[in-house]
């Protein structure tokens, strides 16, 4: 029998959830709004790529061709994105701070033209066209209601902010998201990440969603819900792993699930996912024309096949790489934040001050009995973690290397953010710090978007 104290405790419970929901969707829309207001277009990293590959998809391009098979894989998208993107080049190229709010006002000016002209953007043809669904919506509303090209730019951003906020509220729902993962997404470029109309900051929540809903599912294993939960984390999964292929190794949180639960479910959920995975990969792989970009004369697949054949090259020249000093404190720095177009440094006593934040968080939770009660999930995830990571190097090897290689090239620090959010739900943190946490994280998040601010503002203004 449920006493009226347990009621009224329940109650003035979801009270202050919906108060914490209330003031998260405040901040996050007056940030959004503050920083936008300092960021010009396609200033974060493959922003060109990623809103050209949206816009393709809105013509109708699942996949991505090539014309005459000598053409990098592209798509059609209208003439005036690539006008918009072509202005905005000035912008990156350039250090006049005259030269945003003079485009700000030209740009309003120009609407859709309604006609389409190719672009090469191989670098995004590996990617399942689902993750870019939010900016190929925005992009179809403005064509349908014929808005400028900025306007529509700014909502293209605000709807891919708001489905990585729905995101982040039903993670937190189905398991409230660690302190030691929390302050990973607060970092400065995870927030830049998030304002960014790319798919880094959408995987970043779809990351803590999956993670979310994996803990969620191993907590409560006979959940009536736990069969229409297990096909959202296979289609998760599926996303994630079909959109960064660094990502494979998360396919296999059904077949954990089947080996803890017994479930056949779980591991009828792991085999679909997995061939789907593998048949987009295959289909990609053969179908993607990229004239070997960094490899002139070499494709993609032949590179990736020589890797294949040695193994131990591999190794070596992912060893070659992280033993560098410049080149570990270049990740360090740029997974902290590195913002723009990697010239939009924070200031030094930022990533002192962030830094020593992230290793105050983790080392209190890791020595936790809450980590010694759960070994085997903190184990698994600690080593997914080092296999995303471990991917990552090899992946960049074969596309943005050069060939043959000494040394792995492209790796930023914002492509070690997913693997630290899985290594952050391995550690989880002290039941008896949670409302610690929250309140460091609530200071974090506000040093994040007044550092991401000033970044830009200093760097574009």
């Amino acid at each position: 029998m449920v006493s009226v104290n347990d009621t009224q405790i329940s109650h003035n419970e979801k009270l202050k959830n919906k108060l914490i929901c209330l003031l998260f969707l405040i901040f996050v829309a007056f940030s959004f709004s503050w920083v936008l207001h300092v960021k010009p277009p396609f200033t974060s990293p493959d922003e060109v790529a990623h809103l050209s590959r949206a816009d393709a998809l809105r013509n109708g391009y699942v996949y991505l061709v090539s014309p005459d098979s000598k053409i990098n894989s592209g798509g059609n998208i209208d003439k005036s994105l690539d006008i918009f993107r072509t202005q905005y080049d000035r912008v990156i190229r350039n250090h006049d701070p005259s030269l945003p709010n003079e485009l700000k006002n030209k740009m309003r000016s120009l609407h859709w033209s309604g006609e389409n002209k190719f672009f090469s953007m191989a670098n995004t043809a590996f990617y399942f066209p689902l993750v870019y669904s939010p900016q190929a919506l925005g992009f179809s509303l403005g064509h349908l209601f014929n808005l400028n090209v900025f306007t529509t730019y700014k909502l293209v951003s605000a709807l891919n902010l708001i489905t990585i906020t729905i995101l982040v509220i039903f993670a937190w729902r189905l398991h409230p998201i660690p302190g030691p993962a929390l302050v990973i997404m607060l970092l400065p470029m995870s927030v830049f990440q998030f304002f960014s109309p790319t798919i880094d900051g959408l995987t970043f929540a779809l990351a803590a969603f999956l993670m979310s809903l994996f803990c969620n599912l191993l907590k409560n294993e006979k959940n009536s819900h736990s069969y229409a939960k297990m096909i959202l984390l296979c289609i998760t999964a599926f996303i994630l792993s079909s959109s960064r292929a660094n990502l494979l190794p998360l396919l296999l949180f059904p077949l954990w699930l089947f080996i803890k639960t017994k479930e056949r479910s779980y591991l009828y959920g792991f085999i679909v996912t997995s061939l789907l995975v593998l048949f987009w990969t295959y289909f990609s792989i053969k179908t993607v024309h990229d004239n070997g970009i960094h490899h002139p004369g070499i494709e993609q697949i032949d590179v990736l096949k020589h890797y294949i054949k040695h193994p131990l090259e591999v190794f070596s020249i992912i060893w070659n790489t992280i033993s560098n000093y410049g080149t570990i404190k270049s990740y360090v720095l740029s997974f902290i934040g590195v913002l723009g177009w990697l010239d939009a440094p924070l200031t030094d006593f930022a990533y002192w001050y962030f830094g020593l934040f992230i290793y105050t968080i983790f080392v209190i939770n890791i020595f936790s009995k809450n980590i010694l009660q759960r070994k085997s999930e903190t184990i698994l995830l600690a080593l997914f973690s080092v296999a995303v990571i471990t991917l990552t190097f090899c992946a960049l090897l074969v596309q943005w290397s050069t060939f043959p290689a000494t040394r792995v090239d492209g790796v930023q620090g914002r492509y070690f953010i997913i693997p630290m959010i899985i290594l952050g739900y391995a550690i989880m943190d002290k039941p008896e710090l949670r409302k610690l946490s929250l309140i460091l994280s609530a200071i974090m998040a506000v040093a994040s978007v007044y550092s991401v601010h000033l970044a830009l503002e200093t760097r574009y203004f």
